[in-house]
């Protein structure tokens, strides 16, 4: 009998010790999800800036062609 002991032992601390390690690794994967959620959110965001930016680009160029073309007129009026 005294022999079991010391095996009933060691198999009681690995029993504790994988559920540790477990119980560890789960959180380590929860932090990685929420941080995996933070950058997808973060990549969203830019992706969505860069969007409204280049429209933004756009509409000013725009503007800035009739800008063009109302001082060429004005410039002809002023000549004549």
């Amino acid at each position: 009998m005294p022999a079991t002991e010391p095996l009933q032992q060691f198999a009681n601390a690995t029993t504790v010790t994988l559920t540790e390690i477990t119980k560890n690794l789960g959180q380590l994967a929860l932090w990685l999800q929420a941080i995996g959620i933070l950058i997808i959110l973060w990549i969203a965001f830019n992706i969505i800036s860069l969007v409204n930016q280049i429209i933004k680009r756009k509409k000013l160029s725009i503007i800035e062609n009739r800008l063009e073309t109302i001082e060429r007129k004005l410039n002809k009026l002023i000549k004549k």
